[in-house]
């Protein structure tokens, strides 16, 4: 278990959040200093994900951080992970996002709160982080390729409230999603020889879950729309094509491919690597499963 030991042999905890994710409320980080010092620990550094530049491997190996707490959602924590590859502590996400799909992954109780506790009692178990990559992208959670991935770009739009962007964005989404170009899975060879608008990555236990995103008619269009803007991809019509660890995907006519890494874009050439990985790096989790 990782967690306060004794008042005298205390952590050096760094919090990182971001002021503009989905749950974010002002006074928040207060509010997790204050339960953290109940328990005797103080948070030495904080940053704002919206304001300053997030530590990296260096900065935090440099300060001796044992642990860094962040609250943001999925994307946030990527960018996160990504800074802080060959530094040797540990991370505690607390959701602040809109899916926060790792911390449903690692946590019995994901509320930031319980997490949190569970913390400062010494409760929760450090766990190798597992990801998913596409050359130099890196997912926590999961990862869509192909055109259907420009729907993230509206759902952003969302966020931002601005309705003029929302439609011109989701128009392009639209017409890329019905017309291509598909995305085939080559190496191994499953799924429809046509490809898929989008194909989806998740972790799953020691190998990545792959689903083929499709669309034979109108409903089934605004069905995978729906279900890409509002984060609920079971919503979607899709093929469910199995497990594996590694997979190669190429766009037909060798266009660029689009991607959703755990909710942001990304574009990558036109043949894309997809592997399940192990990190170098540790997660505090509640559930035992590594």
């Amino acid at each position: 278990m990782t967690g306060p030991s004794s008042p005298t042999d205390q952590p050096t905890v760094w919090l990182c959040y971001n002021s503009a994710s989905g749950s974010h409320v002002d006074g928040l980080e207060e509010q997790i200093a204050e339960r953290l010092a109940a328990a005797d620990l103080n948070i030495a550094r904080s940053f704002d994900a919206q304001s300053d530049e997030l530590p990296d491997a260096g900065m935090a190996s440099g300060a001796k951080v044992d642990v860094i707490i962040v609250h943001g959602g999925d994307g946030t924590l990527n960018g996160l992970v990504s800074r802080l590859i060959g530094w040797d502590g540990t991370i505690l996400p607390l959701p602040g996002g809109t899916a926060n799909l790792l911390c449903h992954e690692l946590f019995e109780e994901c509320e930031w709160d319980a997490i949190l506790d569970h913390y400062a009692a010494g409760k929760l178990t450090p766990r190798n982080l597992k990801v998913l990559r596409c050359s130099e992208h890196i997912a926590l959670a999961e990862m869509l390729v192909g055109p259907a991935a420009l729907w993230a770009d509206a759902r952003e739009e969302i966020r931002n409230k601005e309705a003029s962007a929302v439609i011109a964005t989701a128009t392009d989404a639209a017409v890329q999603s019905a017309e291509g170009p598909f995305v085939q899975i080559i190496e191994p060879e499953i799924g429809r020889e046509e490809g898929y608008p989008g194909v989806r990555f998740i972790l799953d236990y020691g190998a990545m879950k792959i689903e083929g995103y499709w669309q034979d008619g109108f409903l089934d269009f605004i069905k995978q729309g729906l279900a890409i803007l509002t984060h609920d991809f079971r919503q979607g019509p899709h093929d469910d094509l199995g497990t594996a660890k590694w997979v190669v995907c190429r766009a037909r006519d060798d266009a660029e491919i689009e991607l959703m890494v755990d909710g942001e874009r990304a574009t990558i050439s036109s043949t894309a690597e997809i592997s399940y990985e192990t990190l170098g790096i540790k997660v505090l989790a509640s559930k035992a499963r590594d």
